[in-house]
Parts: C-alpha cells; structure tokens; sequence
C-alpha cells in the first residue's frame, strides 16, 4: 500500500475486565498505530461480546460482534493472540473479514505452551486469513511461524509503549511502592515502613454476574477476593488503600509515580519496566512461556532481584518495532 492512500485501520483488542493488564498492551497497539500513520483512520472494537456469551455456555455466533460489520481495510491484533483461546474465539472474525478483503496484522504478539496442538493451530488458522505480518512479543513466537510468514519481526509487547502516549498526573502522595498480587499470596516483602499501594488487575473477580428476569444484574460477589491492608496499618493510610479500577489510565498514574513494584502480574512488571522503575516479579513457575516477554527486553533477572531497564537499550528495540509496524503496512 502506498504512503498517500488511505486505510481505515481497526484495532481489536479490549476484554479490560477479565484483566486490566489487556489496556496496557491495547492502549500502546493503538497509539503506536496512530503514530505510525497519522494520515489514517483508526478505530477501536472489542473482544469481548465472544467471550462473555462463551462463558455462559452460549453459542457465540449469537452475539452481535461490530469487528465482522466494520468497513475496514485492516485489522491489528495484538497480546496472547497465538494461543487456542484466541483461535479458537475471535479466528472466526479474522477469516470472515478476510474473505472481504481486508488484511490481518498480528502486532507484538505471542502464545501460551508453544505446544503442537498450540502451533498447529495457529498455522491453520494463518492459511485461512489475509495476513500480512507478525511482530511478536517473544523470540519463541518469532521462530516457531518465521518459516510460515514472509514479514515476521522479533518485536516486543506493546505495553512498552504507554510512555510514549501517556502523560502522568502528578500525585500528592510520595514515595510509594507497590503490591500487585492476583491468584496467590502475597509473599513476605521488606518494605522499611514504606507506604503501599495494593493493586488488583482483575475487577471482574469482584462481582458476578446474575441471570434475572431475562437480563443480567451486577452485585458485589460475597466470595471475591479481599485487598487486605492490615499488614501495615501503622504507615500513612493515604498510601495503604487498597485500589481497584476499570480506568486503565488510573492504574498508569500510579505505576508512573511508584518508587518500585513487587508484583506476580507480568503487565504489572512490564508497565513498571516501561516507566523506568524498579520492579520485582514473583512467579511459581519459572519455566512458564510468559517470561519470554521479559527476556525479550533483557530483563530475565527480575524473577530474582529488584532492577529496572536500560532506557537505552528498550528504546532501540522500540525504534526497531516501530519501524518494522510502518514498512510492514506500507508494503502491504
């Protein structure tokens, strides 16, 4: 496609309850596009119709979807979306636009096992759409389809790029750390009467979603998870709440502001990283695909100790993604 001609780019990511982490990699695919072409138009449609009638047992091609109407020239992915999940729920979509014409561009994504079953799936579903490229998030994901795809690009998560959209709010609270702690216990951290900050990236898990009368209702669920913040009652209480958003410019203020983060959230790291503050992650499973993410921008030893990025060198792998995004499209 040539530099004058006009595309009507469509971005299809979303599901921000299930897990606010999705909007860090969403909010830096979309600005990153909009960077990249300008002259554009680039809009905005979510997964999550498919996904919330596949979790009540429902036939998902009974839900209205605004991706498979959209009058568009290009479709951008981005996060686990070489995983069967995705495949399986939103390849559908994918293979419907195509058959108009439109083409697919996998930006800065990745998988989950990089199994058979995962791989496979994945190469039937690339035969089956009008794909243009692949920028992963992980070296795995780039060698396992590099043979599959003429523009394959070893890329990184598009989380990294918050910082270069989002401009934070100044805070009047000061030197804070974070906890960000999902699915396990918090684990015992020194903080030196440092004042905590406990941030939960999955608001769905606070309420449940009944059937009445035909309808859906929402209420507070009595088993969700508690953010206690009893371990440090006697530090300033203004940094001791804990938080809870579904804004994901909320959850960017504060890990802009945070002196350092301790977390078992990979977005939670990454968005720590991407500020260019410390952060450590706590994870059972050492062996798990998703620290591929991190070993992309060289920041394997997070798993063992506190550290922060090397501006420097994330920056030229940004450049790097960023000029991959544009010749992709443009030779498209």
């Amino acid at each position: 496609m040539g530099d004058d001609a006009k595309m009507r780019i469509l971005y299809y990511g979303g599901c921000w309850e299930t897990n606010i982490g999705n909007a860090f990699l969403d909010y830096g695919s979309i600005n990153l596009l909009k960077e990249c072409f300008p002259n554009e138009k680039v809009y905005f449609s979510s997964e999550l119709p498919r996904w919330f009638y596949h979790v009540q047992g429902k036939p998902i091609e009974d839900t209205m979807n605004l991706a498979e109407i959209a009058d568009i020239d290009l479709i951008v992915v981005s996060g686990m979306a070489l995983h069967e999940s995705f495949i399986r729920l939103e390849g559908p979509i994918l293979e419907k636009l195509s058959q108009r014409g439109v083409k697919v561009l996998f930006n800065g994504c990745g998988g989950d096992r990089y199994d058979h079953n995962e791989t496979t799936a994945f190469k039937r579903l690339l035969k089956r759409i009008n794909v243009i490229g692949l920028i992963s998030r992980d070296k795995t994901a780039f060698d396992s389809y590099k043979s599959e795809l003429d523009n394959t690009i070893n890329g990184i998560d598009c989380a990294f790029f918050v910082p270069n959209y989002f401009i934070p709010m100044p805070l009047i609270l000061k030197n804070y750390i974070i906890f960000s702690f999902d699915g396990m216990e918090e684990p015992p951290i020194k903080t030196e009467n440092q004042k905590i900050i406990r941030l939960s990236h999955e608001p769905y898990r606070y309420f449940t979603y009944q059937q009445r009368q035909g309808g859906l209702s929402l209420k507070v669920s009595k088993t969700a998870p508690r953010l206690s913040i009893e371990k440090e009652k006697s530090v300033d209480v203004l940094g001791n709440r804990p938080f809870v958003s579904n804004l994901p410019e909320d959850y960017f203020n504060i890990y802009a502001n945070t002196n350092a983060t301790y977390s078992n959230r990979i977005h939670s790291t990454i968005l720590s990283l991407a500020f260019n503050k410390q952060s450590r992650l706590f994870i059972t499973n050492i062996n798990t695909n998703r620290l591929k993410i991190l070993e992309r921008v060289d920041a394997k030893d997070v798993i063992n100790k506190l550290m922060r990025l090397d501006a420097a060198k994330l920056g030229e792998k940004k450049e790097a993604h960023l000029i991959a995004l544009k010749d992709i499209v443009r030779s498209s």
